[in-house]
């Protein structure tokens, strides 16, 4: 539960952090991108003018002029030869700025149409000396004009600002008694003002010449970036997103769980009562009911199952025992060669073969603590070996290798030594001259191949090739198989050792059983 409760917490808090992040990543993006948009809107009148200045200075002249200017501006001011030159373009980027004291730095790039000159700016924001140099530079181009074509000229530059510029007479401005006094002077006025509703902005004021007019640039807002509340505001969006996600997902869970509890049910037999649930109880809590209580039903059907086997092995003894007894009754009769007897006296020997069977495999199935000592598997298995050349001597068996060496190993000597002759049995029954029996040492397990050379296995069948009662009837001569219980009974053995066994078909066309046993067991007498 509580690996679960860190786990869901965890990812909860990952995510509201991640979803933070990206909010704040995506929230400083857009601020930069209306920055340099900002920028560049505010600075294209300037470059304009600037590109207007310079085109019309004689080669000798531009560097005094830049010069001049980049000190107006206090900006960096260059200017390069171009080929583009069908058409008006302007851009503006950001550039890396080596000193991390001072602030970011722009670069802002003017090219007019039919000029392969370029000017850049390199500068690190719009200040006071950027609008004032703006004033100045276009009252210096209307001055080197007639009177009659200012006006025109004056409404051509317009057209590359991006905010309001005009001609006002003085009288009209809302100074105060200072920037008036200045402005009379001839001086330049940065004014901020503040607009209800739309933030601060700059006004810029100059004197048109020796008239009573000024020159008005302006309102020029101030960049407002979006303010860091609504990274808040999105994260509490996503959040409420993810409540709204977690809670459909909870809410189809429920769903699933409701039917899995439906399913639960059905398995309980008719007769089994279902404690009634309380329509308040969560529907984890019930399933966990429920399914508690049909392991419960489950635990107690294999008992019954147990018990029926046992009682049923039991009581069919006492007809067997009696069967037998008359048997010899009739032998002394009939004579004990006669051949009903002997089919008689096999068949109550394979009867008592199949409780026994049966039996072993209940019991193996519900056997769960087994006590395991040390034991050297390779006598166990030469024992099993010599024991099978005795039954069928005309067998060829080997071992590889041919003399096996002593191989450690804890386990159950009992159910072991079952285990290789349910095995080595099952080879000799379908074999047709050989055997072959190989011991391979692991670094953590042993493992045990027994290859025969009989008609091999069908892929189909090698599944379910250890179920009880399975007959491989299509793939191995079903008139020698016993009762589908000696390789069911095997696997057993070898998962009551935390082994592992498969079937497969091996190089002579026969089957081929591997085995493997761990060194190490869990439990040592």
């Amino acid at each position: 539960m509580q690996k679960l409760f860190l786990g869901i917490y965890g990812s909860i808090l990952a995510s509201t952090f991640l979803v933070l992040l990206c909010s704040y990543y995506v929230l400083s993006s857009i601020n930069q991108y209306r920055y340099e948009q900002h920028l560049e809107m505010v600075l294209e009148g300037t470059a304009s003018l600037l590109h207007k200045g310079i085109s019309r200075q004689e080669e000798a002249n531009q560097v005094r002029w830049i010069s001049l200017a980049s000190s107006l501006l206090d900006a960096n001011l260059t200017i390069t030869e171009s080929t583009f030159s069908q058409q008006h373009k302007y851009s503006l980027k950001r550039v890396n700025n080596s000193s991390a004291q001072t602030s970011e730095k722009y670069i802002a790039h003017y090219q007019a149409p039919q000029s392969s000159l370029r000017v850049s700016i390199e500068f690190d924001g719009i200040t006071e000396h950027i609008l004032s140099a703006t004033a100045f530079f276009m009252l210096n181009e209307l001055g080197r004009l007639p009177a009659e074509q200012r006006q025109a000229a004056f409404d051509e530059m317009r057209q590359h600002f991006h905010y309001s510029v005009f001609r006002v007479p003085q009288i009209d401005l809302n100074l105060d008694s200072r920037q008036q006094s200045r402005l009379k002077n001839g001086d330049t006025v940065v004014a901020v003002i503040r607009e209800l509703g739309r933030g601060s902005a700059f006004n810029v004021y100059a004197p048109w010449g020796k008239t009573s007019d000024a020159l008005v640039l302006g309102p020029i807002a101030f960049f407002n970036p979006y303010p860091n509340y609504i990274a808040a505001l999105v994260l509490g969006v996503a959040l409420l997103i993810m409540a709204v996600v977690v809670m459909l997902i909870i809410r189809k869970l429920g769903q699933r769980l409701t039917a899995l509890q439906a399913s639960v049910d059905a398995i309980s037999p008719a007769a089994t009562e279902i404690p009634e649930q309380d329509e308040n109880q969560e529907v984890i809590s019930a399933l966990s009911s429920k399914i508690q209580n049909m392991a419960q039903r489950i635990e107690k059907l294999l008992e019954e199952k147990a018990y029926m086997i046992r009682a049923v092995s039991h009581d069919l003894r006492t007809p067997i025992a009696k069967l037998h007894f008359r048997l010899e009754a009739i032998s002394e009769k009939v004579g004990s060669d006669d051949k009903m007897v002997r089919s008689c006296h096999d068949d109550l020997r394979q009867l008592n073969l199949l409780i026994d069977e049966l039996l072993t495999y209940e019991k193996l199935e519900a056997t769960r603590d087994i006590k395991f000592k040390p034991l050297d598997l390779a006598h166990i298995i030469s024992n099993q070996v010599d024991g099978l050349k005795v039954v069928n001597p005309k067998l060829n068996i080997k071992t590889i290798p041919p003399d096996l060496p002593a191989t450690g190993i804890a386990g159950n000597e009992v159910l072991l030594c079952r285990l290789f002759e349910n095995i080595l049995h099952n080879a000799e029954r379908y074999a047709k001259n050989q055997i072959a029996v190989e011991i391979i040492q692991h670094d953590d397990d042993i493992e045990v191949v027994v290859d025969d050379d009989g008609e091999g296995l069908q892929e189909n069948v090698i599944p379910y090739l250890f179920d009880p009662f399975f007959r491989a009837d299509q793939s191995r001569n079903s008139a020698k198989g016993g009762y589908g219980l000696g390789l069911a009974i095997a696997r057993q053995i070898v998962l009551q050792h935390h082994g592992s066994i498969k079937a497969s078909n091996n190089e002579l066309g026969g089957a081929r059983f591997q085995l493997r046993l761990p060194l190490e067991q869990a439990n040592h007498d």
